[in-house]
């Protein structure tokens, strides 16, 4: 089955979503940890932005719940050691954080050129995504 390849390598799961819905044009992975998804959402926003695409759907996932990670993190000592509160341990800005809580996450964006967006989509006027803020204080 040729489509085993689609299932052993860092890019299977934009290949796969690709295959699935019939898109064209470029597909990209990357695995910059935290930031990927931030990246990818940039990496979308500078190809429509320069004309290279009309739409793209870009964002990011991570799943790290696993015993490797776990156990990488835990011999680093950035996991909070509150489990006899688990409720109180994930408080990333109290200055008596003892580390973070790790988690699970996904968020897809629909990057489209235009002023017009698809029936029901919320407008934008954003001309810079997180990844490029304004160089002056906007606050």
């Amino acid at each position: 089955d040729p489509r085993v390849a689609l299932t052993t390598f860092g890019g299977a799961a934009s290949c796969s979503i690709a295959i699935e819905f019939g898109f064209t044009g470029p597909n990209a992975t990357n695995a910059m940890s935290c930031a990927s998804g931030t990246i990818a959402i940039g990496e979308g926003w500078r190809l429509v932005r320069d004309g290279l695409c009309d739409v793209v759907l870009a964002g990011g996932v991570e799943a790290p719940l696993a015993p490797l990670s776990f156990g990488a993190f835990a011999i680093i000592r950035a996991m909070s050691t509150r489990n006899d509160e688990p409720e109180r341990a994930c408080r990333p800005f109290d200055r008596d954080r003892d580390g973070f809580v790790m988690g699970e996450g996904a968020c897809m964006l629909v990057l489209e050129r235009g002023t017009t967006p698809w029936p029901g989509a919320p407008a934008s006027t954003a001309s810079s995504p997180a990844t490029a803020p304004p160089t002056t204080p906007t606050t």
